[in-house]
């Protein structure tokens, strides 16, 4: 028997999501953004699991974007975010230890004008809220209701 510990990276899928993935790998398999009849299945598939996952969250279906994973979502929250809102301030501020994905980010956003606080943790990985506190500057922070 094998224990698996690492499902923060990945978690086995429920059954009955690979039961209906199972059809769209082996038969509904075509290109959503295409005009032929399995491209059209395939569409007709990905809005049908948007309007179930917006309802079941209480969202609109137009709010549910789908993505390859964490790192390709982590990417485009933040830089999504940043220039939407750029206007407002330039600066983010992270923990020193999040993921790759998250650091890269910053990393490049630093080198697009964005001001990048990187907080130390503690030996449990927790901030200390008075490290934020003084990291948040007057000058080029969003606002408490655009905060990150």
């Amino acid at each position: 028997m094998n224990i698996y510990l690492d499902n923060n990276a990945t978690t086995k899928t429920d059954s009955r999501v690979t039961e209906i993935m199972t059809q769209y790998v082996e038969s509904i398999y075509g290109n959503a953004s295409s005009i032929h009849r399995i491209g059209i299945k395939a569409s007709s598939g990905i809005e049908n699991a948007r309007n179930i996952i917006a309802s079941n969250i209480n969202a609109f279906p137009e709010e549910i974007y789908f993505t390859s994973g964490g790192t390709e979502s982590n990417n485009w929250a933040l830089k999504g975010i940043y220039n939407a809102n750029k206007d407002k301030g330039n600066h983010i501020i992270v923990s020193s230890i999040e993921h790759p994905s998250i650091l890269e980010t910053t990393k490049w956003l630093a080198k697009n004008k964005a001001k990048i606080t990187y907080l130390p943790v503690d030996k449990m990985g927790f901030v200390k809220i008075e490290d934020v506190r003084k990291a948040i500057s007057k000058k080029n922070n969003f606002s408490k209701r655009n905060a990150l």
